[in-house]
């Protein structure tokens, strides 16, 4: 009871902090705050219970260890907005430590509210976009615009710094592990031609480091083609 008292003195004097806020943004980042700090009372047996879901056993055994070795993985797959593991926060959590790897973003990062997926080491708020060509067989198309105009509203939005409390603009983690090259050529045309420098500059394209051993079943390929 006595860490629970804790907590809810946490969220309230964050509250008071953000009282200069916008009603709209005050109210969606004391709630994104709120969820983060019921994060941290999420036992690790909580976790491991998500992580025995045989979907999300399928994807972790099949990834490389490099990802699923990192000592913070677990947790930054276990999204508080969803209160649980899929394979799609599997997969943002790899994207998250991929950044981390190529020095894209300031370490240790953490999970964050339900408005974006992480806060960096100095509290920036970063989402992540994984868009996905139509596997071989498909018949939908890859919508440039729609996977866009994504991008460009995440890119406009601000949400409250996970530290100073202060609002500022998200960044983006493009994973462009599941696009094929002419729908990823396609994409930045569209981008550059819509978005401000500064936009532009707050994008960070990757690319996730597969299995070479699995072929067709893995967390990877499952999801659509991928190139280097």
């Amino acid at each position: 009871m006595r860490g629970i008292a804790l907590k809810l003195r946490l969220v309230i004097l964050i509250v008071g902090i953000l009282g200069t806020l916008s009603e709209s943004t005050h109210a969606a980042s004391c709630r994104g705050i709120a969820r983060n700090v019921a994060l941290s009372g999420v036992s690790d047996q909580e976790i491991e219970h998500e992580f025995k879901k045989p979907q999300n056993t399928f994807c972790y055994l099949n990834i490389l260890p490099i990802y699923r070795n990192h000592p913070n993985f677990r947790r930054l797959a276990y999204d508080p907005a969803r209160k649980g593991v899929t394979p799609q926060t599997i997969r943002e959590a790899m994207a998250g430590i991929e950044a981390i790897r190529r020095g894209l973003i300031q370490k240790p990062i953490m999970r964050g509210p339900e408005e974006v997926e992480f806060y960096d080491g100095v509290g920036s708020p970063w989402d992540i976009k994984a868009p996905r060509s139509p596997r071989p067989g498909e018949k939908r198309k890859f919508e440039v615009k729609d996977v866009a105009d994504s991008i460009l509203w995440k890119l406009h939005s601000q949400v409250v710094n996970g530290i100073t409390n202060r609002i500022e603009p998200v960044k983006i983690i493009l994973d462009r592990t599941y696009m094929d090259d002419a729908d990823r050529r396609a994409l930045w045309i569209y981008l550059r031609a819509h978005a401000s420098t500064a936009d532009i500059e707050r994008i960070f394209e990757l690319h996730l480091e597969e299995p070479r051993h699995v072929s067709g079943t893995g967390p990877l390929q499952q999801y659509g083609p991928s190139r280097n």
